[in-house]
């Protein structure tokens, strides 16, 4: 597997430890901020959910 960051003559891509350092938390930071907004997943106050049990097997 090539590595990014290493020298060219060890199998790397070159690019160097602080850009895909900075690279990678501008992904990270961007799909945090993504799911905070979007809030995907966040149960509403007083939402009732059923029990396991009680769901269909249509709902899996």
């Amino acid at each position: 597997m090539q590595r990014f960051s290493k020298p060219r003559a060890i199998t790397g891509l070159g690019y160097g430890d602080a850009a895909v350092s900075a690279v990678t938390l501008v992904v990270i930071t961007a799909l945090v901020a993504y799911i905070a907004i979007a809030r995907h997943g966040i149960q509403l106050a007083g939402s009732k959910v059923r029990p396991v049990s009680q769901r269909s097997a249509s709902y899996y």
